[in-house]
């Protein structure tokens, strides 16, 4: 199996989307520290998952994207990363302001979490979609 992928029923390579969850999932529990040390642990579990998902995105990038583009993919790439990055600031500071430093962990781990859904939505959608096409075409073909 390769890194950061999984094996779909047809044999292809399919992006795996546990470290994205995970990692989302793992930032909310942050919001629940009570001490210095459990912030320090949080955070640490937090940052188990952040290899990994980098990981996976670049390696879907790698393989989805024909080589002649790759190099305008990873920027891409790279832009919507440090965008995310830059939005998460305010919108934590927004739910602190509201609901202490707890309702900012939890803001946008919530929120990375409903993103990785959609995306898995998304992608599901558009396999399913290319499968009833290919399905079609198959048969249109063996009349």
């Amino acid at each position: 199996m390769r890194r950061g992928s999984s094996w779909d029923d047809e044999g292809q390579a399919s992006p795996s989307w546990q470290p994205q969850h995970s990692w989302a999932a793992a930032t909310v529990p942050i919001g629940l520290a009570s001490s210095m040390l459990t912030l320090a642990l949080g955070a640490f579990l937090a940052g188990m998952f952040c290899a990994p998902t980098m990981t996976a995105s670049v390696d879907a990038v790698a393989r989805v994207v024909p080589e002649r583009v790759r190099g305008e993919a990873m920027g891409w790439h790279g832009s919507f990363l440090k965008t995310g990055g830059a939005l998460g600031g305010p919108i934590a500071g927004w739910a602190i302001d509201r609901h202490g430093f707890a309702g900012g962990f939890a803001a946008v781990g919530g929120l990375g979490a409903l993103i990785c859904v959609a995306g898995v939505l998304i992608v599901s959608g558009r396999r399913a979609q290319r499968s009833h096409s290919a399905r079609r075409a198959s048969a249109w073909v063996g009349e």
